[in-house]
């Protein structure tokens, strides 16, 4: 509960200090009792809260701890640091817009087996903002249809950011009808 539910809910809400610690306190216990699951989610909700507030190394960091975690055993949660990493990568720079490819490459390549793809909801919406920063809107528009239309209970949490991404979308594309 303290790195799956209430990080989220306090997000939502815009209590960025009460998510953090609430994620920090369920990623020391995730950690402690060997749960791959909520160290994985947990150093993802802190890397999420680090890039809100334009802390990079420290959003950096934790994707990269949420990384290190999900691959000793959940490869289903790879999908969430791949994605928000590579994003966070070229936010900070399109000098890493290669490695940031990279990282999205390999998001997409789990996202085709349907486990993986239950990830999709956060997966999608991440790269798909990416590829609307690398001017890709076609690339951006299918995956933001994905989130939009896959069936994942992230993807129900994402929607809006997928509508966002889809008007975003449409306004690259002039399409101002849609």
């Amino acid at each position: 509960l303290l790195t799956l539910t209430f990080p989220p809910l306090y997000l939502r809400n815009g209590d960025l200090d009460t998510a953090r610690k609430l994620a920090e306190q369920g990623t020391a216990m995730g950690t402690r009792i060997g749960s791959i699951m909520a160290t994985t989610f947990g150093y993802w909700v802190q890397g999420i809260i680090a890039r809100l507030r334009g802390e990079y190394q420290d959003a950096v960091d934790h994707f990269e701890q949420s990384l290190s975690a999900a691959k000793t055993g959940m490869p289903m949660f790879l999908v969430l640091p791949l994605g928000s990493l590579g994003t966070t990568l070229l936010e900070i720079s399109p000098q890493f817009a290669d490695k940031s490819i990279a990282l999205h490459t390999e998001a997409l390549k789990l996202m085709e087996h349907p486990v993986h793809a239950s990830m999709g909801g956060v997966g999608w919406a991440e790269i798909g903002f990416c590829a609307l920063g690398l001017e890709d809107a076609e690339k951006a528009d299918e995956l933001f249809q994905k989130g939009l239309n896959y069936p994942t209970t992230q993807g129900l949490m994402y929607k809006a950011v997928h509508l966002l991404g889809s008007a975003h979308v449409a306004l690259a594309q002039k399409r101002f009808d849609a």
